[in-house]
């Protein structure tokens, strides 16, 4: 229908997105109160990783997203 992308894959790409947001939140919270050189770069490196988990599921949201509208379009 929508390309590749299905309604359930998009509706699990969402909760994903929300899911790693609040996981992020915390560990930038846990950032702001860590000391510790070991400890930071360890606290950086999985934001990082969260960062590039929230940036593949969102661009498939977005892609479902603009699809459905084209599709709506035409």
């Amino acid at each position: 229908m929508f390309k590749h992308i299905s309604e359930n894959k998009y509706e699990f790409n969402v909760r994903r997105v929300a899911e790693l947001d609040r996981l992020l939140l915390e560990k930038e919270r846990q950032l702001s109160n860590t000391t510790g050189l070991l400890n930071t770069f360890k606290l950086k490196s999985e934001i990082k990783k969260l960062y590039k988990l929230i940036v593949m599921y969102g661009n498939e949201v977005i892609e479902y997203e603009y699809n459905k509208a084209n599709f709506e379009l035409n």
